[in-house]
């Protein structure tokens, strides 16, 4: 069955995708997605629970929409974790006994906060945008 629905046609992309600008930026929390197991790539034949933020910024694509970046977790909010720094920034405060066993983060989808955003070089000479730090929004609203 054939389909005219070009928003379901799919490409290898032309290297027009745009990145957002390195600085810091207003941000929302846009989506978390549901955490998933992938390989650990440090630990050869374990997995790992990961969930991935995305972050609508204050820059505008082309398109009119908003532009976003992601950033990936592993789900856990033990102080070692990389999630539990920008969970804590974004909340404005350190997460309680109680939340660091058991926190639902799907709560903070639409919180406010700022996103520092870092270009790296790729080998093939484009760029890598990278969400390198996160930090409390100036008008954090109590968690």
């Amino acid at each position: 069955m054939e389909t005219t629905d070009n928003e379901w046609n799919v490409s290898a992309g032309g290297g027009d995708f745009i990145h957002v600008d390195e600085g810091l930026h207003n941000a929302t929390v846009k989506e978390i997605t549901s955490p998933v197991l992938e390989d650990d790539r440090y630990n050869p034949g374990k997995q790992k629970r990961k969930v991935t933020f995305v972050y609508e910024v204050d820059k505008q694509a082309p398109s009119g929409d908003l532009m976003t970046i992601r950033r990936k977790y592993t789900f856990s909010t033990n102080p070692k974790s990389n999630m539990r720094p920008d969970v804590e920034s974004l909340i404005a405060r350190k997460l309680t006994a109680e939340e660091e066993k058991s926190f639902d983060i799907r709560e903070l989808v639409g919180r406010a906060w700022k996103v520092l955003v870092k270009h790296t070089p790729r080998d093939d000479g484009g760029v890598w945008s990278n969400v390198a730090q996160v930090l409390t929004a100036d008008d954090a609203q109590p968690f």
